[in-house]
């Protein structure tokens, strides 16, 4: 299997285990006597838990709004990504390619990824801690249905693949 399908695949899997439900209340049309009465639902806990406690909720949230402050944070202005692809621009119309410009382009741009990536990771690992062990158990057997499902479809995509 080619190793970016493989990276992809245990990215899709862990994310419905990680997911970030941060969403409003719903409403939910209800019916009382003959008459649609609409209710708020509430949000969806953080990691699909319904054993979540408010303490827990709370911290939880307080970690994804530090990691989309630090996010946004090193997100480029839209003056800077037009000077980006401007650089890009030369870089491709110059008679000579600068091999060590675009490599140094490169370099700047995995460096603020791998940031990004490092601190997302780091902000689902303290979200982890927040939950006892028993939240954690039930986490560990979800991702691991998960993961029997994913390789059940990759197994039937690989049949299909063949078949062909």
């Amino acid at each position: 299997m080619k190793p970016y399908l493989m990276t992809a695949l245990l990215v899709f899997v862990s994310l419905p285990t990680f997911a970030d439900n941060n969403q409003s209340a719903t409403s939910v049309p209800t019916q009382q006597a003959g008459q649609v009465v609409t209710t708020k639902a509430a949000p969806p806990k953080p990691f699909g838990l319904e054993t979540i406690t408010l303490e827990q909720e709370s911290k939880i949230r307080q970690i994804q709004i530090e990691l989309q402050t630090k996010s946004q944070a090193l997100t480029p202005s839209q003056d800077k990504v037009a000077k980006e692809v401007e650089q890009w621009t030369k870089v491709v119309q110059d008679e000579k390619f600068d091999e060590e410009k675009v490599k140094n382009i490169l370099r700047q741009y995995n460096e603020k990824q791998l940031e990004l990536q490092v601190m997302k990771i780091k902000a689902e690992h303290d979200m982890y801690q927040v939950l006892t062990p028993e939240q954690k158990n039930t986490l560990a057997e979800r991702r691991k249905k998960q993961q029997e499902q994913m390789k059940q479809i990759m197994q039937q995509a690989q049949e299909k693949a063949q078949n062909k």
